[in-house]
């Protein structure tokens, strides 16, 4: 069959805009929900952390789904939080790229914050 130039584009115009409203009519794949690691942590696991004294290697960035403070979250799942462990730029996230983050104590728990940059990085 042989089709002018108009018959073409009108050809064309018809398929894509059949094409498209197909493609909006369709309803697409369900979004999978992105959970932080402390919601998952408190809904599928808590029974791992509960009667145990606990470490938390963390800093200010760790929250939950709705912006909670994790060290907050494990304590109110009850988790005794007894030791944080702050990575470079220490729990607070303060000190400058490559700075020596010394161990202190958090004052609000009276949780000791044990440094893992600088001397030394690891747990001891």
């Amino acid at each position: 069959m042989h089709y002018g130039r108009f018959e073409k584009v009108w050809l064309m115009s018809s398929v894509l805009l059949i094409a498209c409203a197909s493609a909006i009519a369709a309803p697409g794949p369900q979004r999978a929900t992105v959970l932080p690691g402390i919601d998952v942590a408190l809904t599928d696991s808590i029974a791992l952390f509960r009667g145990k004294h606990t470490g938390f290697v963390t800093n200010v960035a760790a929250v939950d789904a709705k912006g909670v403070s994790a060290i907050a979250r494990l304590r109110a799942g009850g988790v005794q939080v007894v030791a944080l462990f702050a990575p470079e730029h220490g729990l607070t996230e303060s000190a400058a790229p490559g700075e020596q983050v010394g161990s202190s104590v958090d004052a609000s728990s009276n949780t000791p914050i044990y440094s893992l940059y600088g001397r030394v990085t690891a747990p001891t």
